[in-house]
């Protein structure tokens, strides 16, 4: 095992992830998640529970979530803004 990065996780967060997060609930739900990672700007969009979890590029989220919202085959039913967390950190970490 090796030890990937050391800092506090606010500083980890700030040099791994550099997009914004937020939390989608849409219908259908892998409507949602396809058409999420066919849009530029967004850098993961993973399914979490009942709801899409969505990393942004800075300053892209109304350009993207406008875009999701003409899909006509998909309902948003709600968009939130999220916190990153260090799982966020250790999956760009990971992913390279």
């Amino acid at each position: 095992m090796r030890l990937l990065e050391l800092d506090t996780p606010l500083a980890l967060k700030a040099r791994h992830v550099p997009g914004e997060v937020y939390e989608m609930y849409a219908d259908p739900l892998l409507e949602g998640l396809n058409t999420l990672r066919a849009l530029p700007g967004v850098q993961r969009a993973v399914l979490a529970g009942d709801h899409l979890r969505v990393i942004v590029e800075r300053g892209k989220a109304d350009e993207v979530f406008c875009r999701v919202l003409e899909n006509r085959q998909l309902q948003a039913l709600n968009i939130l803004k999220g916190e990153l967390t260090l799982e966020d950190v250790f999956l760009s970490l990971v992913k390279g």
